[in-house]
């Protein structure tokens, strides 16, 4: 099921001004609820305009780091309170967007960051593979699912910027080649955001 909607005037979600929408959606049969969903919902437009990055019509400038979701003693499994405090300190340092390094966001990063005004690259876990493997169908086929997981979760997030195919193995040979050329077109088909490597 699909649907388009317009609004007159939006206002635009940006780092410096985080604008959520309220989105509900509610499915019938008849007159009975099926299904209701609420959540955040943010609208901005990137462009160029002679080769600047434009963010809902200003010139955008990086100011980031790379970001790793772990919590000293407490590993991965973080609160969503640490990861507001971590977002709230990496915005008063000035940036305006992290690089999640070697894994996809979580959604509590994801939560935060879509109401503190914080973009996020975030990348499947595909780094230092052989082209030995890199080439295989079956790690292909893991890949291409999680990259189609990643996107398809994440896509309609206001803070997301940029999804990364992989990092630190060899493009300049066949199989990488190949293996970028397959997770670009999926990546295509699922969403228009700018990917990187």
């Amino acid at each position: 099921v699909s649907n388009k909607l317009s609004l007159s005037g939006p206002i635009y979600w940006s780092p410096e001004y985080p604008y959520l929408y309220k989105l509900k959606v509610t499915i019938y049969q008849g007159e009975s609820i099926i299904d209701s969903y609420m959540t955040d919902y943010g609208i901005f437009q990137v462009t160029r305009k002679s080769g600047v990055l434009m963010i809902n019509s200003a010139e955008f400038k990086f100011k980031g780091i790379n970001y790793i979701e772990e919590f000293g003693a407490k590993g991965l499994c973080g609160s969503y309170s640490d990861i507001e405090r971590d977002v709230k300190l990496i915005k008063s340092l000035g940036c305006n967007i992290i690089k999640v390094f070697g894994r996809p966001a979580s959604p509590y990063l994801i939560d935060v960051c879509n109401k503190n005004g914080l973009l996020i690259m975030e990348e499947v876990p595909v780094y230092n593979v052989p082209s030995g493997i890199l080439e295989t169908e079956n790690f292909l086929q893991l890949a291409e699912n999680q990259v189609e997981e990643m996107i398809s979760s994440h896509k309609n997030n206001p803070c997301i910027f940029a999804y990364g195919l992989g990092n630190d193995f060899d493009v300049t040979g066949e199989a990488g080649q190949n293996y970028v050329r397959s997770m670009v077109e999926i990546s295509r088909n699922l969403d228009n955001k700018f990917l990187y490597y």
